[in-house]
């Protein structure tokens, strides 16, 4: 990958948000480290569960003082790295590549930031209802022309949907207390997965569970917990 703004102020190439399973960032060409400088990208709009099959506006933001022209790429993917949902360009300089990535068209010139704007529609129920995890990547550029003086930043997030989300703490045997997951079986396989802020999966536990079980949990994050043929979704603050 050479100088994003020089032959990828276009389009950028897909790949480049942080996303699995590759995780690559724009700084496998710009120089410095990632999040090392005195700026930041976020995305805007997201909800806090999603509906299946409904569009919201997202708005992802690059800011840096420093900088003179901006890229960005984002892209929305279930726990296992296939892309879900599709994005729609709504903004100026902005286009969505055939592999789904919403990315920047023609890099910008501004002063301070740059907010580009897509739209995004969730995937129909029947199809996946599961955590949606959306990767962004902000490359604010001095716009020289070289690889040197560029900061990249990340962004990630895991939306819920709200078929998953209940309503009650304890569901089919389980029952999430502030950090302390407690599961009752009788003899069943039990797999307990936690999906960070990161989108990156922490098995919890797996096992054989007769009775009753109380599990700590140390982290925030999407909990999953499968018993048997039942899942259970829960968000864990």
């Amino acid at each position: 990958m050479l100088v994003l703004f020089i032959n990828y102020s276009s389009i950028p190439p897909e790949g480049y948000a942080g996303d699995p399973p590759n995780n690559r960032y724009c700084t496998s060409c710009h120089t410095g480290s990632l999040n090392s400088g005195p700026g930041w990208v976020t995305v805007r709009g997201l909800p806090a569960t999603y509906d299946p099959a409904t569009t919201y506006t997202l708005t992802l933001v690059v800011y840096d003082t420093t900088a003179a022209r901006f890229g960005c790429e984002m892209v929305a993917k279930d726990t296992t790295g296939n892309v879900v949902g599709s994005f729609t360009p709504v903004g100026p300089n902005t286009t969505v590549t055939s592999g789904g990535y919403a990315v920047h068209e023609n890099a910008p010139y501004a002063v301070d930031s740059f907010a580009f704007v897509f739209e995004y529609t969730t995937p129909d129920a029947s199809t996946y209802s599961g955590p949606i995890v959306i990767y962004a990547v902000g490359n604010a550029a001095d716009g020289n022309g070289s690889t040197l003086g560029d900061n990249v930043y990340s962004f990630v997030d895991t939306l819920l949907s709200t078929t998953d989300v209940s309503e009650v703490v304890r569901a089919g045997g389980v029952m999430l207390n502030g950090r302390i997951l407690t599961v009752e079986a009788r003899g069943e396989v039990v797999d307990v997965k936690l999906y960070g802020k990161d989108g990156r999966m922490k098995r919890v536990f797996t096992g054989i569970v007769f009775g009753r079980r109380s599990i700590h949990l140390k982290d925030g994050g999407v909990l999953v917990v499968k018993m048997g043929k039942r899942v259970r979704v829960f968000k864990v603050l």
